[in-house]
């Protein structure tokens, strides 16, 4: 969980250096839109396909195995960058595939819930929806695994992010958490006279 904490350069360094560029693991091609995205996609730009959608690469352990997570994450940590594109475009509809990506460090390429900054850090991820069609996000991200810099700008996020990020959703259904929230964002003299009066 290295990459939650404030990323250094050099661990930002290692991450950029990684073998692959980009890969992903879809494994369901029954989500229309997502399977002729990435087809489009993978004209324009080299991607490493390790599931059965569109399968470029081989994996070892199948998703019945119990390894299945573990050789994952082990894959997805010899790229710079990693799809996650959900199966349904919905609110709300944010699955495992961003934090995923997240967690080994890499920058998700995302294309999902039009709220998807509720869930994780802005500028963490590159957003499909972003670009008006693929050859365009193949162009940018050509641009992303060559430069250092632009790389680096998906990395400032910090584990205090995560933490507003976290609390919000939590309280996103507890009018208690609600108020107390709303309690404490008023400025001090509005309590203070509240509670005197």
């Amino acid at each position: 969980m290295q990459y939650l904490e404030n990323s250094s350069v050099k661990s930002e360094e290692f991450v950029f250096n990684r073998q692959g560029d980009i890969m992903g693991m879809i494994g369901n091609c029954g989500a229309k839109y997502r399977t002729d995205y990435l087809q489009e996609l993978m004209k324009h730009i080299p991607i490493d396909q390790f599931g059965t959608c569109l399968n470029n690469k081989p994996i070892q352990n199948k998703r019945t195995s119990p390894r299945w997570q573990f050789d994952k994450s082990l894959v997805m940590k010899g790229y710079k960058i990693g799809l996650a594109l959900e199966n349904k475009k919905h609110v709300d509809y944010v699955t495992e595939k961003i934090y995923d990506v997240l967690l080994v460090g890499s920058i998700p390429i995302y294309a999902g819930a039009s709220n998807i900054d509720e869930y994780v850090p802005k500028h963490s991820y590159i957003d499909v929806s972003d670009f008006p069609n693929p050859v365009a996000l193949a162009k940018y991200l050509k641009q992303v695994v060559s430069n250092k810099t632009l790389f680096r700008s998906y990395k400032r996020w910090t584990f205090s992010d995560v933490e507003k990020i976290f609390h919000r959703l939590r309280c996103k259904e507890s009018w208690l958490c609600q108020f107390c929230d709303h309690v404490i964002n008023q400025p001090k003299r509005l309590v203070k006279d509240a509670l005197l009066s």
